[in-house]
């Protein structure tokens, strides 16, 4: 890929961090590493951190690296024993990062060569105000093949595009916004410096849009790159189903099961008690006005409601169903939700 503008001393250039984040995934974890050793931007530090597996993982890892003759840093890291979540795991490995910038992995993902660069390229294009970038990505299956037509490989042009989000802050609490891709984010680490750890909500199980929504609020600016950077392997074991944006109607697929729907709307009820909480720590830094963080967290608690009957619902006998569904309605949210399970719920009636 042809890059060019790029600085050519090194010594100009800050550090940057590669976090690749793994748990169980020995079936991938090689190609995963190969990925994040391949990467061509430097000074680069390298962190592989194993959330003690009980399979190969960390050892494949091990292997992977003895064999490296590169010239990154590389740190190898494994918990002493398991995080419970991706978000605890995260947050340890952030207390390892020396980097002004951080560009995640997963240990089932393989990150193309030129990932970091274009990544650093994009973040010192936004004057180093954007505190999230993101790329497309190229799903693949557990054999690596692809799926479905994905996104066009670039031919040098990152066709990076900057957004400013303070504006966009309101429609992610809504969940009318979309946010980054989680397979592909990178971040500053003054998101964590400023913020703290991510916090341990029950059902928190994934960083990607508390991360998003920190950034909004910290820095208004994001950057998403039109390029696919990532190769997002799809398989049974991704530790969660997230959504790229609003998707009023995700968590009620035909073909998810009610343990799965669960699951899902407990996840979305965390990362709405995380953007009420993220809200009142910027209004206490003074990074937003009080006016906005009344709209914010009055959003936040709103989609908390809204998911919360949506789980109630699941297990709810005829008799309350449509009392549910109006308190549903009366959110405003989920429209087409509201409108499937009314006409179910009709129909379920003048049947009865």
């Amino acid at each position: 890929m042809n890059l060019p503008g790029i600085e050519m001393t090194p010594g100009e250039r800050p550090l940057v961090t590669f976090g690749l984040l793994a748990y169980n995934q020995e079936r991938f974890i090689r190609e995963a590493v190969e990925g994040a050793l391949a990467q061509t931007y430097a000074p680069l530090e390298i962190i592989l951190s194993d959330d003690c597996s009980s399979d190969r993982t960390f050892e494949i890892m091990q292997e992977t690296v003895a064999a490296y003759r590169g010239p990154h840093k590389v740190v190898l890291n494994r918990t002493p024993k398991n995080s419970g979540t991706a978000v605890a795991h995260l947050n340890q490995v952030m207390r390892l990062v020396r980097g002004e910038l951080v560009v995640a992995a997963a240990g089932d993902d393989i990150s193309l060569a030129e990932r970091t660069e274009v990544i650093y390229r994009a973040w010192r294009d936004s004057g180093r105000r954007s505190a999230s970038i993101w790329s497309e990505y190229l799903p693949i299956d557990e054999l690596g093949n692809g799926v479905g037509e994905g996104a066009p490989l670039s031919d040098g042009d990152a066709h990076a595009r900057f957004e400013h989000l303070q504006a966009r802050a309101l429609g992610v609490a809504a969940w009318r916004a979309e946010v980054a891709f989680g397979c592909t984010q990178a971040w500053t680490t003054e998101i964590f410096r400023v913020f703290g750890p991510l916090p341990a909500i029950p059902g928190l199980v994934n960083e990607d849009t508390p991360i998003f929504f920190r950034a909004a609020l910290l820095a208004g600016q994001a950057t998403r790159i039109n390029t696919p950077l990532v190769r997002y392997r799809q398989h049974s074991a991704n530790c969660s189903l997230t959504l790229r944006g609003g998707g009023e109607g995700e968590a009620n697929k035909p073909h998810w099961t009610v343990p799965i729907r669960q699951r899902e709307l407990r996840r979305q009820m965390a990362v709405a008690k995380c953007y009420w909480r993220v809200t009142r720590r910027a209004l206490k830094l003074g990074l937003i006005c009080s006016d906005d963080a009344d709209q914010l967290t009055r959003e936040a608690a709103r989609s908390y409601r809204s998911f919360q009957l949506r789980a109630q619902l699941l297990e709810a006998p005829k008799a309350t169903r449509l009392k549910l569904i109006w308190k549903l309605a009366k959110l405003g949210r989920a429209r087409r939700f509201v409108l499937n399970e009314l006409s179910l719920a009709l129909r379920s009636a003048v049947r009865s």
